[in-house]
């Protein structure tokens, strides 16, 4: 009988053993499906994030409305795209050419296509040099005053000159270059 109660203690002894090492097994599986679940749940909270903040950064830009502190109109920010006009910048910008008359007539037909006021809008305003309306084009092909510079063989502290001067011409004296920029590109 004590051999019997040995063997029954010991297998007894043998099963809780094994019991416990399951138990032990699934408790570990079960912590490191939660922390999964847990580290897949902050995951998709960040991209979702990610993707609002984005959508709204392109909302944003869509429905551009800048207003100054000088008191300027509310405006909303037109985008223009050709892109025969983009190529032809580009190329010039890399070969270091002035744009041709030819090439200025192509881009103010373009852009008034796209927006038939847009040079009645500016000379109501404010009459501007040849020059001037250059800027002013470029501008609103959105192309950047460094650039602008290159195209019009100018320094770039002379294209800022004249941004900011137009600027304080129609807005009596307030304003940046920056925000003649913007004016721009809202009509």
């Amino acid at each position: 009988m004590r051999i019997n109660e040995k063997l029954r203690g010991s297998i007894l002894k043998d099963e809780n053993t094994k019991l416990q090492s399951n138990y032990e097994k699934s408790t570990r599986w079960h912590n490191v499906m939660e922390i999964a679940i847990a580290i897949l749940v902050v995951i998709a909270a960040a991209i979702g994030m990610f993707y609002i903040k984005r959508k709204i950064a392109r909302n944003a830009e869509v429905n551009n409305e800048v207003v100054s502190d000088n008191q300027q109109p509310t405006m909303t920010k037109r985008k223009f795209y050709d892109k025969e006009i983009n190529e032809l910048l580009i190329e010039h910008i890399k070969q270091n050419k002035l744009l041709k008359q030819t090439d200025w007539k192509l881009i103010e037909e373009r852009l008034l296509t796209e927006f038939p006021e847009f040079k009645d809008k500016l000379y109501s305003i404010y009459h501007l040099s040849e020059t001037e309306y250059h800027i002013c084009m470029l501008i609103k092909l959105e192309t950047a005053p460094s650039n602008i510079a290159k195209l019009m063989a100018m320094s770039n502290s002379s294209i800022s000159q004249n941004r900011l001067r137009m600027q304080q011409k129609v807005f009596n004296g307030s304003g940046t270059a920056k925000d003649w920029d913007n004016f721009v590109l809202s009509l």
